[in-house]
């Protein structure tokens, strides 16, 4: 074994053992403890050798012309492919130097390798870039399993109530003290689910690196996004986020009296817009199983003597009353209940971790493809608990509005 082949070992391991480290901290934090002294201190050492060791690295590197870097996704998705060839050691130094050392997915016997941080981050885009949905919900990064936001229990907009009973007074005298009051908080709580990606490639494309990235990339952010956005409508919240179809907080807007099967008619469409929360509708969208944009083709609303449309068409799409319209695969189908949805998404939650974290990569081998698996952790649930009463009304407002069965 040559000097740098014994520095990248040292490194392996020294890595290894501070993502252990690291990972019982972590569960210490998430259980509600804090992290025992010596556990830093472990820490700070296995930090300060590994630095001492990667400077070793370096200027060995440097005397031998070794490259310490991957210069795109495909390039490093062929290291990942050929360690996996070989089965006999690390052949790609710059495997275990790229690795992150807080996780233990950082090292390839306890589950893959961390990709690097700038691909990372370009994955974790695409799945942005090619969401609808997705992007417009409310983001929050997350550093540890658990993620608890603080937020005002409100159900009722009575003075008294609002702002989980914060209050506001007019002084009609001095001396007078006003009544005091407590402000009811509730934790929204997100915990991170864990979504594994398998993408094919044949092994022509393998041998391809530029290709190999892109396709890696086009491919993983549209199939993720996808899972994605169908959870934020119908997932459980088990094994997955919560959807809105699941939630306490959804308003279902019953079907007229005596309408067929199917069909959706201008008073639907009018009342799930009177119960949409009213500061909700300056950022709202539809979403529309396929078949419901017939049906809302040719309905009408009359103001005096004039009539509109209710669905427009412009350079920007289609809209309803005013608002962004999209077709989805994840509604449930014409006339079952929430094949028409009027949600806010920026009062939907998604919490995702910084993408050293939640990404990796492995590649084993079936007949003439390789077959790359990406995992990365996220979760996400509506921030409202439960429709809210506003001040001088019965009817309850909500951001998230479906349209009951019409079968």
């Amino acid at each position: 074994m040559n000097q740098v082949d014994r520095i990248v070992s040292d490194l392996k391991h020294l890595k290894r053992a501070k993502a252990k480290v690291a990972d019982l901290a972590r569960e210490q934090l998430d259980a509600g403890h804090e992290p025992h002294p010596v556990s830093s201190a472990v820490m700070a050492a296995l930090g300060e050798v590994i630095s001492r060791r990667e400077a070793e690295y370096d200027a060995a590197a440097e005397m031998f012309s070794i490259p310490k870097g991957f210069n795109s996704l495909g390039e490093f998705a062929v290291a990942v492919v050929n360690f996996a060839r070989t089965d006999a050691g690390l052949k790609d130094h710059r495997l275990v130097l790229g690795a992150a050392t807080g996780a233990g997915s950082a090292i390839p016997s306890a589950g893959g390798f961390a990709v690097p941080d700038q691909y990372a981050s370009d994955l974790w885009m695409a799945v942005y870039d090619t969401s609808r949905l997705l992007r417009l919900c409310d983001r929050q990064p997350m550093v540890t399993e658990r993620l608890k936001l603080p937020a005002i229990d409100e159900t009722s907009r009575a003075t008294g109530s609002r702002h989980g009973a914060a209050r506001t007074y007019w002084m009609s005298a001095e001396g007078v003290a006003p009544t005091a009051s407590k402000p009811q908080f509730r934790l929204v709580e997100l915990e991170l689910r864990k979504l594994l990606a398998l993408i094919y490639a044949t092994n022509e494309l393998v041998q391809d690196v530029p290709a190999l990235g892109a396709w890696l990339r086009r491919i993983f952010g549209l199939e993720a996004a996808f899972e994605i956005e169908d959870a934020i409508i119908n997932g459980s919240g088990t094994d997955r986020p919560l959807g809105l179809l699941n939630s306490d907080a959804l308003i279902s807007v019953a079907a007229e009296s005596g309408q067929a099967a199917g069909t959706v008619v201008t008073a639907n469409v009018e009342g799930m817009w009177e119960r949409l929360w009213a500061p909700s509708r300056r950022t709202a969208i539809w979403l529309a199983a396929p078949g419901v944009e017939r049906q809302l083709q040719g309905l009408t609303i009359s103001s005096g003597t004039s009539v509109a449309q209710l669905l427009t068409y412009g350079p920007d799409g289609a809209r309803l009353l005013g608002r962004p319209y999209f077709e989805t695969e994840y509604n449930p189908s014409i006339g079952s209940a929430g094949d028409l949805i009027l949600m806010d998404p920026s009062a939907y939650l998604i919490g995702e971790q910084a993408p050293e974290f939640v990404s990796s990569i492995h590649a084993q081998f079936v007949e003439d493809e390789t077959l790359f698996k990406f995992r990365y952790r996220v979760d996400g649930g509506p921030a409202w608990r439960t429709p809210i009463t506003p001040k001088n009304s019965n009817t309850t407002q909500s951001p998230y509005i479906a349209l009951a069965a019409r079968e």
